[in-house]
């Protein structure tokens, strides 16, 4: 039997990043719940140098030159702010010296870790002086600027100010968002963003060392942005972006003084492009990356993309992705996602010609996880086609198996067909699991995601009820042993379908779920206009829209046929608040209706720990045994 233990642990291999000389690997490790970064040397005997991250989550890892790589950290911590207790999220950028393990936090001069901008960015390595970076951050005062950085001691030295108007207490924002280097790490485009007249601008560098403006793109303050730009593509006024064409985010060549695109580049059929895979010895774009059923990877080098296409050929039951390469691109990592068994990575020698397992990023799970993600789409009742993913326990019929809905969080965002810990688990206990990406998934197009704004608790959530029904019709799922669970916006989905339509499920999982929208939409105005402008268009108004609001708020659709429901919410959580699965708790117990409520002290919004993970799985699957098991 499938243990939450080994399903809950951090990822014994989160990243795995070769050195620009291709003679060390970086790695992010977990062990034992600790985080730590390994650096194994590839010539000679291999060697290691670890270093412990602390109480601290990971979320990136990155080499910066040849004898550094950075690590992106963060730590949620509540204290006193404003009227009372509150729960922030602090970002840092870390240096680590792979000679002696020893690192530095950048910006050394500034405080700690920033709760309001996030940690700073790589903008360029530097080749003439490898200990040194250009790093984009956002100062206290909102400028977006960039700085020189010494990796040694963390230390920084302003290159160039971004721009930032004074929005006063109007909360409009006008400033830089964005930089665009040349190969030789020269700032060459400035990207701005101004919401009063709902334009992203860009700018070119002048001859008295100041910015001109070149052209503006109109952008709705609530919108997704227009143009993401990565590199320049050619000439000065050239840039590689990713831009809204026909209905679908295509990699593009954009020129900033017509604001015209000047070719089309790259675009998937049926998908969204993802993003550019941009070479930091280089500082221009050679890949661009999007997601079918698994991530993909297209080159613009053909080389480059001969080098995929073999891989993709020497690997055929994974999909390979290229993660990292040595400067001269004869040491490449590959990270390998599957159907049926966590990612690995390879490392490629083509010198050697030569491809090696090098780790795994579950090595308890390896080879050992019994269950298969499938596709299974379907078509709505007003014509929507709805792509999914089933998780199959090897060997199962598919006749009339009790089912688990895990619709995913977001809600702009989106599952695939690659092993996910949360799924499999469910599946290794003997559980069918059902994925759909409901309208409103990220992915698919611009029409798919537009035709979620306003849908929550209505055509979304009649998605995945149409889906479950589809699996019932299709014989696949037992109508008498159906359990919906997720997180985030899975969470509200949970919970919607425990009181909305309480008849098709035997229980509910809301991992910190939403509640009460009308709360939600509250909580957002605290962080300005433009969040709430955000959320009005993609869920409604809490003053015009208030009594339709409520009609999808679970809160205040609970009913004596409301199905057993379990709240689990991190108490640290900075995305949706305890207070909303609180509250929650507290109506279903003044209803007289069976609950249960769990609170994961000193955890976030994520589940970052192998501690809430594994809790989260062991005590919902004990709910769901107890509902739907054999």
């Amino acid at each position: 039997m499938a243990d939450p233990v080994v399903y809950g642990a951090l990822p014994t291999v989160s990243f795995a990043e070769i050195s620009p000389d291709g003679r060390t690997v970086a790695q992010i490790q977990s062990a034992n719940g600790v985080r730590a970064i390994a650096f194994y040397d590839l010539a000679g005997e291999k060697k290691t140098i670890g270093v412990e991250l602390g109480d601290v989550d990971a979320r990136h890892l990155l080499w910066a030159g040849p004898n550094h790589v950075l690590a992106t950290v963060s730590a949620s911590k509540t204290f006193a702010w404003g009227r009372g207790l509150e729960t922030h999220e602090f970002w840092r950028l870390i240096s680590v010296d792979r000679r002696t393990g020893e690192f530095t936090y950048l910006f050394s001069g500034a405080s700690r870790f920033d709760r309001f901008f996030g940690a700073p960015e790589l903008i360029s390595t530097l080749k003439e002086e490898p200990e040194h970076i250009l790093a984009g951050h956002v100062s206290n005062h909102g400028q977006y600027s960039i700085y020189k950085v010494n990796l040694a001691d963390g230390k920084e030295k302003i290159v160039t100010r971004g721009d930032r108007a004074d929005g006063g207490f109007k909360e409009k924002f006008a400033g830089t968002v964005d930089w665009v280097v040349d190969a030789d790490s020269a700032p060459a485009v400035r990207v701005d963003y101004y919401t009063d007249d709902e334009q992203r601008r860009f700018y070119k560098p002048d001859s008295e060392g100041g910015w001109t403006l070149a052209s503006a793109l109109p952008e709705k303050e609530a919108d997704e942005q227009q143009a993401v730009v990565y590199s320049l593509a050619g000439a000065p006024n050239l840039v590689y972006a990713k831009m809204i064409v026909d209905g679908y985010r295509k990699f593009v060549i954009f020129n900033i003084d017509s604001c015209k695109i000047e070719k089309e580049v790259f675009s998937p059929t049926g998908f969204d492009v993802g993003g550019a895979i941009v070479d930091p010895a280089q500082n221009t774009a050679i890949g661009v990356t999007y997601l079918d059923n698994f991530e993909q990877t297209y080159f613009l080098r053909p080389d480059l993309q001969k080098i995929q296409l073999d891989l993709e050929a020497a690997l055929p039951s994974g999909k390979p992705h290229i993660t990292s390469w040595s400067d001269d691109f004869i040491r490449i990592m590959v990270r390998v996602s599957y159907k049926d068994h966590p990612d690995q990575f390879f490392l490629f020698d083509r010198e050697a010609n030569s491809l090696a397992l090098f780790s795994t990023a579950y090595s308890a799970l390896d080879g050992r996880v019994a269950a298969v993600k499938e596709r299974y789409d379907y078509t709505t009742s007003d014509g929507m086609r709805i792509p999914g993913y089933l998780t199959v326990p090897i060997g199962a019929q598919k006749k009339s198996m009790p089912l688990i809905v895990l619709p995913h969080g977001g809600p702009f965002a989106r599952d695939s067909q690659a092993f996910d810990w949360w799924s499999f688990f469910y599946a290794a206990r003997g559980y069918l699991v059902y994925q759909p990406n409901f309208r409103g998934s990220a992915g698919y197009g611009e029409a798919f995601r537009e035709a979620g704004f306003g849908e929550w608790g209505r055509k979304m959530q009649d998605d995945i009820t149409e889906g479950v029904q589809s699996l019932i019709a299709d014989e696949i799922a037992d109508p008498d042993r159906i359990c919906i669970a997720g997180a985030s916006y899975g969470g509200y989905a949970a919970l919607a379908g425990a009181t909305l339509t309480p008849d098709l499920y035997r229980c509910a999982v809301s991992v910190s779920g939403i509640s009460n929208v009308l709360l939600l939409l509250s909580d957002a105005r605290g962080n300005g206009n433009s969040e709430n402008d955000y959320w009005t268009l993609r869920v409604g108004s809490r003053f015009s829209d208030e009594d339709s609001l409520r009609t999808i708020s679970p809160l205040y659709n609970i009913t004596p046929s409301t199905s057993p429901t379990m709240l689990i919410h991190s108490e640290h959580d900075i995305v949706v608040p305890v207070g909303q699965s609180r509250i929650m708790r507290n109506a279903l117990r003044d209803a007289g209706r069976e609950h249960e409520f769990v609170v994961m002290d000193g955890e976030d919004h994520w589940l970052s720990t192998a501690r809430a993970r594994t809790e989260m799985l062991q005590r919902s699957i004990e709910f769901i045994d107890k509902h739907i098991g054999q």
